[in-house]
């Protein structure tokens, strides 16, 4: 459970990164306290169905983890909704054919969701036939240990475990860039598993990547 002073602290650090995002004319991509090439925080929440989703039973798989919020006010663009949206239609052409994995963690708006913002939520992922797992950041811990600045937030996880990509929001004009980040990681995904075939009918182990050739064995 986070602390008053915890959550203040984050929401200063938030305004202060998106005065830089606003006034700054350098492109800033890193979150806080988490970059590219890092290995993602590990967690397990429970979706919306009560079954537990756990990070590490992805390993070896790409995946991509997207940070949200519900956007109440019709008169702004909806990049949560958007991006869910475009996920969801890659998801349900590239889950069982590339094991692509996609989780979506809510962020509540106070903390903690109330049983109302929780239907909402349950709405939404009804209303737009949503096939990946949305859990609920209860508490707001992954939002802090992840560095979370701006939602969307995403993290694209490569089958050797650290992060390829990261992005702090989803303009539709980023729908392109977003697709070649997700085939770059189906690509890796399915080299390794080639190498792993070829190491098991040869008996040998191929050394590149060894890391991930491990999981496969």
């Amino acid at each position: 459970m986070l602390s008053i002073a915890q959550v203040l602290k984050s929401s200063f650090i938030m305004l202060l990164v998106a005065a830089l995002l606003l006034f700054s004319t350098v492109e800033i991509h890193a979150l806080i306290d988490i970059e590219e090439g890092d290995v993602p925080k590990q967690f397990a929440l429970e979706d919306m169905d009560g079954n537990v989703v756990s990070l590490s039973d992805m390993d070896g798989n790409p995946v991509v983890i997207v940070f949200w919020k519900l956007m109440e006010d019709k008169s702004f663009l909806d990049y949560s909704k958007d991006e869910l949206l475009f996920l969801n239609n890659y998801y349900k052409r590239m889950h069982l054919s590339d094991r692509l994995e996609v989780i979506a963690v809510y962020v509540p708006k106070n903390i903690y969701a109330t049983a109302g913002e929780v239907e909402m939520v349950r709405q939404f992922a009804d209303k737009h036939e949503i096939a990946f797992p949305l859990v609920i950041d209860e508490g707001m811990k992954l939002y802090v240990e992840y560095g979370i600045i701006a939602l969307p937030s995403t993290f694209m996880v490569g089958v050797e475990g650290e992060i390829e990509y990261i992005s702090t929001s989803f303009p539709l004009s980023a729908g392109p860039l977003f697709s070649k980040k997700i085939k770059e990681l189906i690509r890796s995904d399915a080299s390794i598993h080639q190498i792993a075939a070829r190491s098991k009918e040869s008996g040998v182990m191929d050394a590149t990547p060894y890391k991930c050739m491990k999981r496969l064995c």
